[in-house]
């Protein structure tokens, strides 16, 4: 019994641990790509990113096809 409730203990640490560490990935990962998105579309607006530029990011993943078609409104 002692041995199963430190056994659900460590359990529970280390899954606590594991989804934290996923969350922070997470998070950055979702401000990083806000920040990029941001960057294009001002880069896009003053001329220094082409449409076939924005394209590339879009097929790699970096930006979503809404994303894309929002900055190419402009």
């Amino acid at each position: 019994s002692t041995t199963m409730n430190h056994s659900r203990n460590l359990f529970t640490q280390t899954c606590k641990s594991s989804c934290r560490g996923f969350l922070t990935w997470n998070w950055q990962f979702w401000k990083e790509a806000c920040e990029m998105y941001e960057i294009l579309k001002k880069k896009y607006k003053l001329g220094y990113v082409r449409k076939d530029q924005l394209q590339r990011y879009l097929t790699l993943g970096k930006l979503t096809e809404e994303e894309y078609q929002d900055i190419i409104q402009f």
